[in-house]
């Protein structure tokens, strides 16, 4: 009998260590912050969209132009990605969350964020705010709890960063800017290296696209970056020596639309300061575009070269033929001259 119930004993401590394992990997997949814009697919160009013709293509593009001059409509999201039934306590916690925008010159300023409940939304920038990059950031304490299940309670801290890209007057105006915060607010983050033409948070699934992670202004080596797509599609990388790492992000198939949201997460454990980091960042996936489209470039310069071509032949044959016509009037001027050559 007391066999019994040592055996009974050892089995239901292997049970709760088992929980125990299972809870701390839940409670970690729980720990995300990231923003959600509202209907991305007003920012891609719908060049890759076989039911769209040419024209459409070109209103699409002028209504694109005209949604980068506008504020964008964001919502704060916690917990798993992709956003499901809100978790207990998420209200409470984004209600404590710290809001900032970073302007294009750099200066960084309170963001407007509305935490009413069921209303955690942020829209950014001001229509007629100056063209370039902003970037949107935001900060929550979410307490102390032991992480990595080593005995010692780390301070927790969930960050989520959103780039957009602000013009008015052409798609490719407002330059590459700093892509990257590198303020105290923000210690840990995660981005691509340079800013998209369009919107700012495009990728093209399968072609490769730089990205970055940095703690408190230097680049962190080592660091496990996990890509998080709205259909189940996970992938885990490290970074190099210079805190970089090249992301080929996954198509989604079968959707029904033709791209798809990316969430790029990185966690961070400083033993030494006693705090859990955890960033994300979203971006929008789009399907690679038609053969047509990569092709563009060639053309116009194959095509401007014909033009120059063809420009400077016939100004060569129109300048020889003025000069045929001015030697002939000069031979006609010389015979009628006196003692000129007669004609026969």
């Amino acid at each position: 009998m007391r066999h019994l119930l040592n055996h009974a004993a050892i089995l239901l401590l292997l049970v709760m260590a088992v929980a125990c394992d299972s809870h701390s990997a839940l409670a970690e997949d729980d720990l995300l912050l990231w923003w959600d814009l509202q209907n991305p697919g007003w920012y891609i160009n719908g060049y890759n969209d076989p039911d769209r013709d040419i024209w459409e293509i070109r209103n699409d593009a002028e209504l694109l132009r005209q949604r980068l001059g506008q504020p964008r409509r964001l919502a704060l999201r916690y917990g798993q990605f992709p956003a499901g039934t809100r978790s207990r306590g998420e209200e409470a916690l984004l209600r404590l969350a710290r809001v900032w925008l970073q302007r294009p010159d750099g200066g960084i300023e309170e963001g407007p964020f509305c935490a009413a409940p069921g209303k955690t939304v942020s829209e950014v920038p001001a229509g007629n705010a100056p063209q370039g990059i902003y970037l949107l950031g935001s900060h929550v304490a979410a307490g102390r709890r032991d992480v990595d299940g080593d005995g010692r309670v780390e301070s927790v801290h969930l960050y989520g960063k959103f780039l957009l890209r602000h013009v008015r007057d052409s798609l490719s105006h407002g330059g590459e800017q700093n892509t990257f915060f590198h303020s105290p607010r923000m210690p840990l983050e995660i981005g691509p290296v340079q800013a998209g033409r369009y919107s700012g948070i495009i990728q093209i699934a399968h072609r490769p696209s730089e990205m970055a992670v940095f703690y408190r202004g230097q680049p962190l080596a080592g660091a496990e970056v996990t890509a998080l797509t709205e259909r189940g599609w996970r992938k885990t990388v490290r970074t190099d020596a210079a805190g970089r790492f090249v992301a080929v992000p996954h198509e989604s198939r079968g959707a029904k639309h033709n791209w798809e949201i990316c969430l790029y997460t990185v966690r961070h454990l400083d033993r030494q300061r006693g705090e859990y980091h955890c960033a994300s960042m979203p971006m929008i996936v789009d399907p690679p575009w038609p053969e047509w489209t990569h092709c563009i470039t060639s053309f116009v310069l194959w095509a401007f070269a014909g033009t120059a071509f063809a420009a400077a032949f016939i100004a060569l044959l129109v300048a020889r033929r003025r000069r045929r016509q001015r030697l002939q009037l000069a031979r006609f001027e010389a015979a009628r001259q006196p003692g000129g050559a007669s004609c026969p």
